[in-house]
């Protein structure tokens, strides 16, 4: 029919499209074929109508209705397709996923007061007292929180994102040191095993440092140090990058550690990490997947 040719033409033939390993190529791929195939059922579904009523106000409507049908297709089924596709893996259905650059991020407003986030576990390098992790209102605005005040100070309590294991990763966080005694320290896990061995960065308000190390068989050890001013009472962006062998930490937008290590080469999970008797609050986390395949 000339009506699917034409759309055929505006939306691209998906056939034609050369074969992928591009995630994001053979996302676009799919929900082009997933809106051609909705608009072209419309298009026949109404054409039998219009032979069977002869009348030419079915031009004029295939038209209108063809272009609203596409909007909203696109709209409503994209984020859909990414999602069945791995794109977005994040924690649970609560969170706010975004369908571009294979980005999810999860923010913490929609979660009830007092609880942990559902997709997320807990856990404590080294000893002392388990972590408390729960939703807390910090001004009007709801945020992921640590708030168990055990001053033992190799006690390195975890919150882990369980349905996510990316390889090849960028996370980050915005963060607020609120109190400690010990220590203030804020920080960031990736290709986490298990409670002793991962990837992990961390901004101290106490030290004024950012380090990058690695725990392995429960003993962490420094890869990087920089010194830098961290204010607490403040809200603070960090980022960790891993790429291979290759690890780079970013502080409020600024790179400031990249180092390399091979320690870890497996695809893992990533969280929030704290220290001691830190009191912590982390508004959101955004986990970026660089696999290359």
């Amino acid at each position: 029919m000339q009506g699917e040719e034409k759309l055929k033409e505006k939306l691209g033939d998906p056939s034609s499209h050369k074969a992928t390993k591009d995630k994001s190529a053979v996302a676009e791929a799919m929900a082009r074929q997933v809106r051609l195939h909705f608009v072209s059922a419309f298009v026949k579904t109404s054409a039998r109508r219009a032979d069977a009523t002869g009348s030419g106000y079915w031009n004029l409507y295939l038209t209108w209705k063809g272009n609203t049908m596409l909007k909203m297709i696109r709209i409503c089924l994209i984020p859909g397709v990414l999602v069945s596709l791995g794109l977005c893996g994040g924690c649970t259905s609560e969170e706010k996923k975004e369908a571009r650059e294979n980005v999810t991020t999860i923010d913490f407003t929609t979660y009830a007061v007092g609880k942990l986030p559902d997709g997320f576990s807990t856990a404590v390098t080294d000893g002392g007292q388990p972590g408390t992790w729960e939703i807390v209102d910090a001004k009007g605005t709801k945020v992921l929180a640590q708030t168990n005040t055990d001053e033992t100070d190799g006690r390195f309590p975890l919150c882990i994102c369980d349905s996510v294991s990316i390889k090849n990763v960028e996370v980050s966080t915005d963060f607020m040191a609120v109190a400690g005694k010990v220590d203030q320290a804020a920080g960031l896990v990736a290709r986490y095993k298990d409670k002793d061995n991962y990837y992990i960065t961390r901004a101290n308000a106490l030290e004024d440092n950012l380090r990058l190390y690695k725990v392995e068989s429960g003993k962490r050890k420094q890869i990087a140090n920089a010194t830098l001013k961290v204010t607490s009472g403040t809200w603070h962006n960090l980022k960790l990058e891993i790429e291979g062998t290759h690890l780079k930490v970013s502080y409020d937008g600024k790179s400031i550690i990249d180092a390399d290590d091979a320690t870890f080469q497996d695809a893992g999970k990533v969280g929030f990490w704290t220290k001691a008797d830190s009191v912590t609050y982390f508004k959101n986390l955004k986990i970026k997947n660089k696999e290359k395949e």
